[in-house]
């Protein structure tokens, strides 16, 4: 029983560590990146497909070596909202035309964003995720180990008592 336990849990928090590595790290270091000007092209609030919030899609154009690249995102991680009123909040303050800063990736310069940074829960989850992951199969290894040796104990103990297994 503890054994599997150890392997649900050993489950679960990888999950949990490879989401936040793929949805929370992407943006950790962006704040090194080198800036560019920008400028908005244009922001726009929709509906989310399944009618629970609202996106701002934003879209902007920066060069970088002579390449003129569009970008989308204004930070990493979700610019989902509740409200429609919050999501034109943030699309007002980026009007067609406004100047702004990029920070691009250096190796890759499509991959960009206004703000940088990744989210303040991604390396606490992400290694927190795969840290429980290595102990909780530590734990299912050591569950193992115990159950084989008292397995063994009991064999041992119903061969003293009754004699060798007939086969």
């Amino acid at each position: 029983m503890i054994k599997e336990l150890c392997f649900v849990v050993a489950a679960l928090s990888a999950a949990v560590s490879a989401a936040s590595g793929f949805f929370l790290m992407p943006g950790v270091g962006s704040e090194d990146w080198p800036t560019v000007p920008g400028e908005v092209i244009s922001c726009e609030v929709e509906k989310v497909d399944d009618g629970d919030g609202y996106f701002v899609r934003l879209r902007y154009r920066y060069g970088v070596r002579s390449t003129t690249h569009q970008g989308f995102r204004i930070r990493f991680g979700s610019t989902k909202y509740i409200f429609r009123s919050s999501a034109q909040k943030e699309c007002d303050t980026y009007p067609p035309g406004k100047a702004v800063t990029v920070y691009h990736q250096p190796e890759f310069p499509p991959n960009s964003a206004l703000i940088p940074g990744g989210s303040m829960f991604g390396r606490p989850l992400t290694w927190g995720g795969g840290i429980l992951t290595v102990l909780a199969l530590l734990a299912s290894m050591v569950a193992t180990i115990v159950e084989t040796v008292h397995a063994r104990q009991d064999r041992a103990r119903r061969y003293r008592e009754l004699g060798p297994d007939p086969e």
